[in-house]
């Protein structure tokens, strides 16, 4: 989807990929973002970065991770054969999204005969993994897959991980941070929708265009304070116990 949408940019916009940010400056009119062979200067920025929001010094308490976040996994299978298609059944393309959110199993069949499972999550400390952890998860999903349907036998093709951040109250974080310095993240596990909206929505707040529908987004509140540490890390592990819990019968 990424690729799609950076294909298919309009001729106005400028990608830069291998382009990490590693300094940025805020607090004059000129807004200067810095990377290892240059930068770029202007009057204004959105910022959306989603889980990496804490490394840019804005709204450090109001998801988590304002030091740590939780990662998830997901694996897509080798195309099924024709065989195994007519053992699924008669529909080619469906997804399942579990009520009981990142505990759940998600389940896809995909166009091109893929089985997608995204199933499994923990505390992750600095957005840092370990790709060892892979091969562990990707053996997990196997077996989820082989329990749901026995009568196939899915092989992996790629299995990755992605950092999710969520806060206390499962509101967004949205808005003017500072002045011409505008913020749109914590996705709480429901990226595509809130946030393909939450997109539109900044970039019209950004250039003064009065939308209802601003208010509309920001009606449940936005993301509230969190505890500091040691208290966040202790709420955060006890919650994800909980949650593991009550979500034990998707393993």
């Amino acid at each position: 989807m990424v690729r799609g949408l950076a294909d298919t940019l309009p001729a106005n916009v400028r990608i830069f990929e291998q382009s990490p940010v590693i300094r940025c400056n805020f607090s004059g009119d000129e807004k200067i973002v810095y990377t290892p062979t240059g930068s770029i200067c202007c009057g204004g920025v959105i910022i959306a970065v989603n889980s990496f929001l804490s490394a840019f010094g804005l709204y450090r308490w109001r998801q988590v991770p304002a030091i740590q976040t939780m990662v998830l996994y997901a694996t897509l299978s080798e195309p099924l054969s024709d065989r195994e298609m007519a053992q699924l059944g008669s529909v080619r393309n469906w997804g399942i999204t579990p009520a009981h959110g990142t505990v759940g199993a998600t389940l896809r069949l995909t166009a091109d005969r893929r089985l997608l499972s995204r199933h499994g999550f923990r505390y992750s400390p600095k957005l840092r993994e370990q790709l060892s952890d892979i091969k562990q998860v990707q053996q997990s999903h196997l077996a989820m897959l082989g329990k749901r349907f026995p009568q196939i036998q899915a092989t992996a093709a790629h299995t990755w991980q992605g950092w999710l951040p969520i806060s206390h109250n499962h509101m967004p974080i949205f808005g003017e941070a500072q002045p011409h310095v505008f913020v749109v993240s914590c996705c709480n596990g429901a990226g595509l929708v809130r946030h393909s909206a939450a997109g539109k929505l900044i970039a019209d707040q950004a250039l003064g265009i009065d939308n209802p529908d601003i208010r509309t987004y920001l009606a449940g509140g936005q993301a509230s304070l969190l505890p500091p540490r040691p208290l966040l890390d202790i709420g955060v592990h006890l919650s994800a116990a909980w949650q593991l819990w009550r979500g034990r019968r998707e393993q």
